[in-house]
């Protein structure tokens, strides 16, 4: 992170400037996100949730640790983004396209495409678009679009239903996996010396008790060092970036930085707070969370499969109404 920070501020505010700054900040975020920092700001102020570690001969006790990443980790780590790609769901109400407009996939192909070594995706990209805006002009082009949404429309419904389905799996499955990993007997709260696994730690789904305190401090640090970087790319050198972010990387007993933070995390909304703590106090409570959570699951794909059987009439309303017009 402190190399990159350092690449960044000689680069300067440059697309290669502007990456080294995103590269860095991606690892300033996984500290919150990926290390027991947050379980240890909470014990701090007398919470006694899960510290992912045990007592040990250190200035504070409990160490500040980060997870190994192993291959049910990756598993964890894809399996929601992985669904959010594969299984995304269709818009069902129609749009004519219009000259000149480019989707958000379009719009990132056309920036990576300019950092590309070869202009020839660049140009075939290009390309494309230009042909589509030239044929958006033309009335007929509405009408084959039109035609075509229509068509597809009963099919697109029922493919919205299935991916919603498999989503929430692959949702689930990345969710469970550190609690499996922690019940099959690798539980570093108990044994001393075990280090927790990369999903053990993760608090980046939402379905975590503790994802909403740690993006807040992650928004904190991401904006402090993002401020700093600015002013230094605006010609104001006093103030170092990369020590900025540095200073983040600490034992919350070392700084108070995040305390304000984590007050205002408990007070929002105390009864909500005080029940994501209970949550990840006691590995019980975190187990009965994710039976819940494989209950929902369950309970979507026991409805898919119900839609399956009465398919041939769901497409059949389907395709009635999308030519109902009375």
């Amino acid at each position: 992170m402190y190399d990159k920070l350092i690449a960044a501020m000689y680069a300067g505010n440059t697309p290669e400037g502007r990456r080294y700054l995103g590269e860095a900040l991606h690892v300033l975020e996984d500290y919150f996100a990926h290390s027991n920092f947050v379980e240890l700001c909470l014990r701090k102020r007398g919470h006694p949730v899960l510290p992912w570690t045990t007592a040990t001969d250190c200035k504070h006790g409990l160490p500040i640790v980060t997870g190994m990443f192993g291959g049910l980790d990756v598993i964890a780590s894809i399996a929601e983004p992985l669904g959010e790609i594969l299984f995304a769901a269709q818009k069902l109400e129609f749009k004519r396209t219009e000259s000149g407009y480019r989707s958000d996939a379009e719009q990132v192909l056309l920036i990576l495409f300019e950092e590309h070594h070869s202009d020839i995706p660049l140009g075939a990209l290009k390309q494309y678009l230009q042909w589509r805006d030239d044929a958006a002009k033309d009335p007929l082009f509405g009408l084959y679009e039109l035609g075509s949404w229509a068509a597809s429309l009963p099919l697109t419904a029922l493919k919205n239903a299935i991916n919603a389905a498999f989503r929430g799996i692959l949702s689930w499955l990345g969710d469970s996996i550190d609690e499996f990993q922690t019940l099959s007997g690798h539980n570093p709260n108990e044994t001393a010396g075990l280090h927790p696994t990369h999903s053990q730690l993760a608090k980046d789904h939402d379905s975590h008790p503790f994802h909403e305190l740690a993006a807040y401090l992650a928004t904190h640090a991401v904006q402090e060092v993002g401020r700093s970087m600015y002013q230094y790319w605006q010609g104001d050198t006093e103030r170092d970036p990369a020590s900025v972010a540095k200073g983040f990387i600490s034992h919350p007993n070392d700084d108070d930085w995040h305390d304000d933070i984590v007050a205002a995390w408990e007070a929002k909304d105390r009864d909500d707070s005080s029940a994501k703590i209970r949550l990840g106090s006691q590995l019980d409570d975190l187990a009965a969370l994710q039976a819940q959570l494989e209950k929902d699951e369950r309970d979507r794909v026991k409805v898919l499969g119900e839609s399956f059987r009465n398919a041939p009439n769901t497409v059949s309303d389907i395709i009635g109404n999308a030519f109902y017009f009375g």
